[in-house]
């Protein structure tokens, strides 16, 4: 073998350079990802209990999902956080155990104390833990303004041209504004001296504050689309709805109670270096490139970043 390379030199150095070129050219074309595909041998169990406090959810939902979670098999370590209408209880699996097998085995368990768990709270889901749900980047956005709803701005102006960046498959927010809401606060005694029934003036509410559909018209080969608009525009619109009292009077809403504009109460708070802040989770698309898709958004947040010091 050797004495035949010898007398043919030049083959040889065409055969290494075609393996040498072909290597560079796997290496180039070879993805290359900062997590990548493994399956954890772990499952969430996520369950919704709306309007519950962090006490209640332990007792009433957290220990009935432990202990019916802690009879299934390769159990390793089970971990729950209960708070204000959520419970999460995390099941940890010795290494090797099919976390397919693992999650049919725990369903029907979790049916089993369905009927125990209070009326309210919602089906426990089940969720396996999968590396491609990690953000691939985590954006900080601060302003200096304390009354600047960066959420909005960001929702409305920047979140849709991330999303076109190649690769990038969801954007989660966390922090970074509250939702502005109109707020009720009704006078009991005021409303009991009218006869007025809480449940009454909900409803109202609800079905004073809608478009309804009314049908098409078809007018010279054209059809046209009829709804009749019955959202509020503005607060004074509520302040002044009507409402019938079971004496057969009418009084304005804001006769019986306090409307104004406020915020949602928070839930949590989002920090950057001490500040409130925006934070911007980007996962990518299943089977792009990790790196590559990074790169894009960075070339794409530069060039945002240019058109907003302009726009100062």
């Amino acid at each position: 073998m050797t004495k035949a390379a010898l007398r043919k030199p030049l083959l040889v150095i065409v055969v290494f350079l075609v393996l040498l070129i072909g290597g560079l050219i796997s290496l180039k074309e070879l993805p290359l990802d900062l997590f990548p595909d493994i399956s954890l041998p772990m499952l969430s169990v996520i369950t919704f209990y709306p309007g519950a406090g962090p006490l209640e959810v332990e007792k009433h939902v957290t220990e009935l999902i432990e202990d019916a979670a802690s009879t299934v098999p390769n159990i390793k370590n089970i971990r729950s956080v209960s708070q204000e209408n959520i419970s999460a209880v995390t099941l940890e699996f010795e290494w090797g155990t099919d976390i397919n097998g693992a999650a049919n085995d725990l369903r029907p368990k979790l049916d089993l104390i369905r009927a125990n768990l209070p009326e309210d709270a919602e089906t426990p889901e089940i969720f396996k833990f999968d590396v491609s749900m990690f953000p691939i980047m985590i954006i900080s956005i601060v302003s200096e303004d304390t009354t600047f709803d960066t959420r909005k701005i960001f929702e409305n102006e920047i979140k849709d041209e991330l999303g076109k960046v190649a690769g990038v498959g969801q954007i989660q927010l966390w922090g970074g504004g509250r939702k502005r809401i109109v707020k009720i606060e009704v006078n009991k005694d005021v409303l009991e001296s009218y006869g007025i029934d809480l449940n009454y003036i909900a409803s109202i509410l609800k079905f004073e504050n809608i478009n309804i559909p009314a049908g098409e018209v078809e007018s010279n080969s054209k059809i046209y689309t009829v709804r009749i608009p019955g959202e509020f525009k503005n607060i004074y619109e509520i302040e002044n709805l009507l409402i019938h009292t079971p004496k057969g009077a009418k009084v304005r809403l804001a006769d019986i109670a306090d409307v104004r504009l406020d915020y949602e109460r928070r839930i949590n708070y989002i920090r950057s270096n001490g500040k409130n802040s925006l934070l911007i989770g980007i996962l990518k698309q299943s089977g792009a490139n990790t790196v590559q898709v990074a790169e894009n958004l960075k070339k794409k947040l530069k060039k945002l970043e240019k058109q907003y010091e302009k726009d100062k």
